[in-house]
């Protein structure tokens, strides 16, 4: 069973990374839609600046941003 951190991850880059629909996020981390919902709402007031998170990355994940990439990358989220 994985703890509400590890789903978060698994979340994160099947939605980002891998480009999975809700459905197929819903069957494969076991989470409901509503709960796969909210940890993308998370992430994207998180990324907007208007979350209550933080969002790290290093420096050749901030290149890759910096050059174009369309890669979502998103290593660590921490919410106080």
């Amino acid at each position: 069973m994985l703890s509400n951190v590890e789903k978060e991850k698994l979340v994160i880059d099947l939605y980002y990374n891998q480009r999975k629909n809700v459905r197929q996020i819903a069957q494969e981390a076991r989470i409901s839609f509503r709960d796969i919902a909210a940890i993308i709402k998370k992430v994207n007031d998180v990324g907007s600046g208007s979350g209550n998170g933080i969002v790290t990355m290093d420096n050749q994940q901030q290149q890759q941003i910096g050059n174009g990439s369309s890669q979502c990358v998103l290593m660590h989220i921490n919410t106080f």
